[in-house]
């Protein structure tokens, strides 16, 4: 999975549209808990899709592993 793939798909599963930066950090989060214990959600930060209003959200890494 890509940087790319990561803007594509939090964008598609939650409407909120991220920086190359954010989706730098949402790879790690879902790479380092592969195969740990309960996953836990984590923070993102970009804006609505929509509006362009910023926002932060949590995400549960199973949203982005589908």
């Amino acid at each position: 999975m890509t940087e790319s793939d990561v803007r594509d798909l939090i964008l598609k599963k939650t409407g909120v549209r991220i920086e190359p930066e954010m989706a730098r950090y949402v790879l790690k989060q879902v790479q380092s808990d592969r195969g740990s214990g309960p996953s836990k959600a984590f923070p993102i930060i970009g804006a609505d899709a929509r509006t362009g209003m910023p926002l932060r959200q949590m995400v549960e890494p199973q949203v982005l592993n589908a």
